[in-house]
């Protein structure tokens, strides 16, 4: 189950709790990541302070930005505060920090992993900020679609994923 901080608009906090709580009765993987809404969270209502506590606990992976980790922990350092959350959840298994333009962190209760970020072309910002592809629908025709799908270096060719990935596609 996957569940972000806007979550909290639609649904009230006793349902958000609810399906956490099925969630993990079914054996269901939980992730969170509460965005920008944990601000409003973390002073919010009584019981949106408790949701968003209970996510922290029951999630298997947080995903958080260096700096939501940080007004969450009070810890500056983006290691050490993943860390923390680890101790404090009943049931994390990772806690993703997003570093921006320098990658991410992966934060395992042994161990840390650095992923460092990667080059995109940027081929139109038009709706860059857009969820969905709501903002993309109203510039795109057919045959810009068409163009952009047939465009090789959209779709990386076979010989560098069979590389890449080498014994473990068997």
């Amino acid at each position: 189950m996957f569940c972000n901080g806007y979550g909290f608009d639609d649904l009230s906090p006793d349902v958000i709790v609810s399906a956490v709580e099925n969630a993990v009765e079914v054996g269901t993987s939980v992730f969170f990541d509460p965005g920008p809404r944990r601000k409003s969270l973390l002073s919010g209502t009584a019981e949106e302070q408790k949701a968003l506590r209970h996510f922290l606990r029951m999630s298997d992976v947080l995903i958080l930005t260096a700096d939501e980790v940080e007004s969450l922990t009070d810890i500056a350092n983006p290691i050490l505060a993943g860390q923390e959350l680890l101790k404090k959840g009943n049931r994390a298994k990772w806690v993703v920090v997003k570093m921006g333009s320098k990658g991410s962190i992966l934060i395992t209760k042994s161990d840390i992993t650095c992923a460092p970020p990667f080059k995109v072309k940027i081929m139109d910002t038009i709706g860059y900020r857009a969820v969905g592809c709501g903002a993309g629908r109203n510039v795109a025709t057919l045959k810009k679609v068409v163009e952009l799908i047939e465009t090789p270096d959209l779709n990386e060719d076979d010989k560098f994923w069979n590389e890449l990935l080498g014994d473990h596609l068997n």
